[in-house]
């Protein structure tokens, strides 16, 4: 059975190999096309240069990180030609016009037609060869699964009846990727029609996805009534997995539906958020480098107001607390600690303006943001991004789905440090305010790019600027 991570193996070490060829041609032609000195008549003498050395080592190293960037090979298992061309071509040439402005561009070329035309020739044998092994891995992927050597492995959950229409519509199928059901989850109660498959539970689907090793889970019900479909989706978040729809069933329950194989199956992904596998990569770079950043530079921040904390009342400095994060797993969150140490020793209850748990610096700290700051440690380490949904404590999340079931869809992305509802609605005091701030993380899941991102984090340090986070 070929594996996301061996297929993925496949393109990184043919794409590298590609990359490596491709650029030692093309110094070949560069160097060819500049007149040779008479003190190194040969190109080859060219090719020992130390700078030409570190080029052949580096460029191939940029020329991947721009291939991950690309978002390439995020989900590589079955991927369409177009999208492998499209990628390709928009990574060739983000990569062609680097090595221009970094190494090339203080060449002895005697005309700038000549630029030019090398221009032409480096894209040219990048794209080839990096296109032709892509082109021919995935190919072979095809082919196997056309051969019915390979399939892509599903749990099935939902009703009995809508389990056996599914399956026996994917048999009928001619056209790959076809499916292999490795287990299956009636809702409804067993069913002999089903006995055949892997009997799975609520109770033990953890260790039998374990076991299983699905690439996939589908849900077999109708979408009349959203709020089963919701429920059913956040217990399944944890398990990593694609989770989709019946594309027919599923136009009621979401504005936009994300389907790439238009030959086969109609199944629509219902846990992936409207963003690109390129920004999704790009996002977490900026992450990272912004939450480094920001921890360097507000250092003496930190530690200032950690003295002020532990000045001002007794307790730990920091607030630590679990939160649901993406995909509905629980991670620790950060803050500095801006009420009494026994705010909660009643049990879990939201914050107002009036709150007297609140302490007179926590009062500052949260009209400022300042007590928010340790998280850029949660965006550091993966756990949290700069810009996303807010993230909440199972405790509200139980309360709010009541309400409002389409609350476990925000776990598609990382919570944010700050987030669309946290600009535009501010803290919530009560359940119902949530659930009105819900409203604006939705709509962010719909709308997610760079551009939106960079308006969230403008208005939010607008909002620390001018005190307005109370």
């Amino acid at each position: 059975m070929i594996t996301e991570q061996k297929h993925r193996l496949w393109f990184l070490l043919s794409d590298f190999f590609a990359t490596v060829i491709a650029w030692c041609a093309f110094n070949v032609v560069r160097f060819n096309t500049i007149e040779v000195s008479p003190d190194d008549p040969t190109i080859l003498k060219y090719l020992a240069y130390p700078k030409v050395i570190i080029g052949q080592i580096l460029v191939p190293a940029m020329m991947m990180g721009i291939y991950w960037l690309s978002g390439f090979y995020n989900r590589t298992l079955y991927k369409s030609r177009v999208e492998i061309m499209t990628t390709t071509v928009g990574s060739v040439g983000i990569g062609v016009i680097f090595v221009y402005f970094i190494a090339l561009v203080d060449d002895p070329i005697p005309d700038r037609f000549s630029n030019y035309i090398l221009l032409s020739i480096m894209a040219l044998l990048l794209f080839s060869l990096v296109f032709t092994g892509r082109f021919f891995i995935n190919e072979l992927i095809h082919r196997r699964f056309g051969r019915g050597e390979e399939s892509i492995r599903a749990i099935i959950i939902g009703r009995s009846n809508e389990i056996v229409d599914l399956i026996e519509r994917q048999q009928r199928l001619y056209i790959s990727p076809r499916h292999t059901i490795v287990g299956v989850m009636a809702i409804d109660g067993a069913d002999h029609r089903l006995d055949q498959y892997v009997a799975i539970d609520w109770s033990d689907i953890d260790q039998k996805c374990s076991n299983l090793n699905p690439d996939k889970i589908i849900l077999a019900l109708k979408c009349d009534n959203a709020t089963e479909v919701l429920a059913i989706t956040r217990k399944l978040y944890h398990l990593n997995r694609p989770i989709q729809l019946p594309a027919w069933k599923a136009i009621n329950l979401m504005a936009r539906l994300h389907v790439k194989n238009i030959a086969g199956e109609q199944l629509s992904d219902i846990n992936m958020v409207n963003i690109s596998e390129s920004y999704r990569n790009v996002k977490r770079v900026a992450d990272i480098c912004l939450s480094a950043l920001s921890l360097a530079v507000l250092a003496p921040v930190f530690a200032i107001v950690a003295v002020l904390v532990k000045l001002d009342s007794k307790g730990p400095v920091f607030y630590r607390q679990q939160r649901v994060g993406y995909n509905g797993k629980l991670f620790t969150i950060y803050k500095f600690r801006t009420m009494i140490s026994s705010a909660e020793e009643h049990g879990p209850a939201l914050s107002s303006e009036s709150d007297n748990r609140v302490t007179s610096l926590g009062r500052t700290l949260r009209k400022y943001r300042l007590d928010e700051i340790p998280q850029f440690w949660n965006v550091l380490k993966g756990d949290m991004a700069l810009v996303g949904p807010r993230p909440e404590r199972d405790f509200y999340l139980k309360k709010i789905s009541e309400i409002a079931p389409q609350v476990a869809m925000i776990h598609q992305l990382k919570p944010g440090l700050t987030s669309w509802g946290m600009v535009k609605f501010g803290y919530a005091s009560t359940v119902d305010q949530m659930v009105d701030r819900l409203a604006y993380d939705m709509i962010y899941l719909d709308n997610v790019s760079m551009l939106v991102d960079l308006k969230i984090l403008i208005y939010t340090v607008s909002t620390v600027i001018t005190g307005k986070g109370v």
